[in-house]
Order: C-alpha cells, then structure tokens, then sequence
C-alpha cells in the first residue's frame, strides 16, 4: 500500500522518526525534523484525498488519517491544544480524527470488516465508588439540562458512552487505542462543537474522560 501511495510511507517514516526522537534523546532534535519533513510532505496530499474519496484509495485514507492521529499524540502536548479543543475552539488533531469516521462512513461495514487482532489491556481493580460517581454525573447533567432539549441528549449520550469505556478498561476486554479513542469517535457533532466552544457541561464530561486517557501515558506516543 506505501508503494502505491507514498504519503503512507511518509506518515510510518514521520512516526518512525517520533518513537527514534524518544528512545535516542541525544538525536532528538535531529530526529523530529525528520518526523516534521515527512510529515510536511504526507499531509497536504491526505487532505486533497480525503475531500474527494474514492473506493480505489479509501483503504489506504482510513490508514493514514490513523496515522496522522497517532502522529499527532507522539508529538506531546501542543500549545493552546487540548485534544479535542483548543483555545480558538478548534482543534486540529479532532478534525483529522473525525476523518477516520468520515473514511468508515464512506466504506460500508461489510467492505471495512478486517480482522486485527488486539492486544488487551491489563486487568484492574475498579476505582472506589466509581460506579456510583459515574451515575452520580449523569443525574447532575440530567439535572442541569432542559427536558427534550438536543443538548440534553447529546449530553447524556456522552455520558453513556464513557460509561461504557470505563467498563471495558477496568475489565480489561478491549485494546488500548479501541478503548480510548472509541469515546470521541462516537461522540455526536452537537457535542463536539459545545465542547470546543467551551460550555461547561460537555468540559465536565470531558473530565471524566481525561481519567482514562492517563492510563495511556505509559505508552511511548501518548
């Protein structure tokens, strides 16, 4: 696939470079302008291919936007970025990630089913009362929000779906990638743009996801 598209080749060599940067730091600097090089040259061919997608290319978009998203997390932490928002509201890597599911969407179900195999996460002993604080949350977003408002809604589905992660990570059935970045992929549009316009409630529930999101920061690219 990197042969017939090489900004495929550029993203792996862009995150090659990143994971080179973290295990040799006395090359760091050497080795993330090799990463930004490649980088440079992948991302303006992806976002052209993405605006105009096509069965004979959407395999090798779907796994570039990937790319581009774990690119972004190896990185570190950006100023004024804070994931899935930033200070001027938007924020850069939530877009290209919202690429994945655009790719996916594009791609019927049965086309895209590829079986790969996950590794799964360790086994831990669930949080004190964490349970009972999640539900505690969604009684207060419930509370705070207007009865058959879309708000409400995305709100409480938000909720619902962290709910799910935090299961799954503490019963160690899903990978780490799945688990975390599940949440955000499934995330309406309505909640998302609340959340980069910084309302309180959707800031909140963010919170709550930053909590599993740490239990990745044992990971090299996180």
């Amino acid at each position: 696939m990197g042969f017939e598209h090489p900004y495929i080749l550029h993203l792996v060599f862009a995150f090659t470079a990143l994971h080179l940067a973290t295990s040799r730091p006395d090359q760091r600097d050497e080795y993330m302008a090799i990463s930004e090089r490649h980088y440079e040259a992948a991302l303006p061919v992806v976002t052209s291919e993405l605006a105009k997608l096509n069965p004979k290319h959407c395999h090798a978009i779907c796994m570039a936007v990937q790319l581009v998203c774990l690119i972004h997390c190896a990185r570190g932490p950006q100023p004024g970025e804070f994931l899935a928002f930033g200070e001027g509201g938007r924020s850069e890597w939530l877009i290209m990630f919202r690429g994945i599911r655009t790719t996916r969407e594009f791609m019927n179900t049965k086309y895209l089913r590829v079986k790969v195999p996950e590794r799964p996460v360790p086994l831990y002993d669930f949080p004190p009362k964490y349970e009972t604080a999640l539900a505690d949350l969604r009684d207060w977003v419930d509370h705070v929000s207007v009865m058959g408002d879309d708000e409400r809604d995305a709100n409480l589905h938000a909720v619902d779906e962290l709910a799910k992660c935090y299961h799954a990570r503490y019963g160690g059935t899903e990978s780490e990638l799945l688990l975390v970045f599940a949440w955000l992929y499934k995330m309406s549009d309505e909640y998302l743009r609340r959340l980069q316009d910084l309302e309180p409630v959707p800031l909140v529930i963010f919170a709550w996801f930053t909590v599993l999101l740490g239990d990745m920061e044992r990971l090299w690219y996180v």
